[in-house]
């Protein structure tokens, strides 16, 4: 079923099956499926195929290798900013908002994050491998840390991406840091060109996220709070994209059946 899934919705030719206990977590409810792209230049596949005595790793189960259907198209690869040195003198804020005003938002967020920890865990057991509350934790107690400690860059929004980039990808792990380290570099790299067109620079990260994560709206996961949020953004300011992102969120509780992770 999960094979006939990717070839027939996702466009992918599967060559390589693996089964197993590869990794747990406490308390899941169900099982996870893990996907590997092959390099074109074949280099991946021998090593997966070579003798081990590794008692964990199955040999796998290999298919026939000519398509059955057209692969996948590949990823157009997100160009980041050359360093924090290069963009810091390309943008810069106006006076809108102050490093001072930026930190205490970061702050009242993240301790917002830490504060639902356990109530993400508790729903994250029902659904998924408990482990939403914790990663969660993770990144925000991370951002804290810089933030208190001065490493964090809050007076270009540049910068700060980046610095929020490398702070969720250090701390957070799973498949959730990978998504919001992408939204923020991806952020950054719109800042770059239009220093304070946050809006378009938040839909670009939301659409990195879609890109990359395979997800849309409606597949019961963060961007069901994230899109409608992003729409709401341009058109009524922070409170209505805040607004819509709950409204979204809650929303998720009437969907039946989840079609990605995050």
């Amino acid at each position: 079923e999960v094979v006939s899934y990717l070839e027939s919705t996702l466009k992918c030719n599967v060559t390589r099956i693996y089964t197993g206990a590869f990794m747990t977590s406490f308390d899941m409810h169900g099982i996870s499926v893990s996907v590997c792209c092959l390099d074109e230049g074949n280099r991946v596949a021998p090593l997966l195929d070579a003798a081990t005595t590794a008692p964990a790793w199955a040999k796998s189960e290999v298919t026939d290798e000519s398509p059955r259907s057209a692969a996948l198209a590949p990823l157009e690869e997100v160009t980041a900013p050359e360093s924090a040195d290069d963009v810091a003198s390309n943008a810069a804020t106006d006076g809108k908002l102050s490093a001072d005003t930026i930190g205490q938002i970061l702050r009242k967020v993240c301790n917002a994050i830490l504060e639902a920890e356990s109530k993400l865990t508790e729903w994250d057991l029902i659904v998924g491998d408990g482990d939403c509350g914790i990663t969660m934790k993770r990144g925000a107690s991370e951002i804290l840390t810089q933030v208190d400690g001065g490493s964090l860059p809050l007076d270009n929004p540049v910068t700060l991406c980046l610095g929020l980039a490398d702070a969720v990808s250090q701390s957070m792990g799973g498949t959730s840091g990978i998504l919001f380290e992408l939204c923020f570099r991806k952020m950054a790299s719109v800042l770059k060109s239009s220093p304070l067109d946050f809006v378009s620079a938040f839909q670009s990260g939301v659409d990195a996220v879609m890109f990359y994560g395979g997800a849309k709206a409606g597949y019961r996961t963060m961007l069901d709070a994230l899109v409608p949020a992003a729409d709401a953004l341009g058109t009524g300011g922070i409170a209505a994209a805040a607004s819509a992102a709950n409204e979204g969120a809650d929303s998720t509780a009437k969907m039946k059946v989840a079609m990605a992770g995050r």
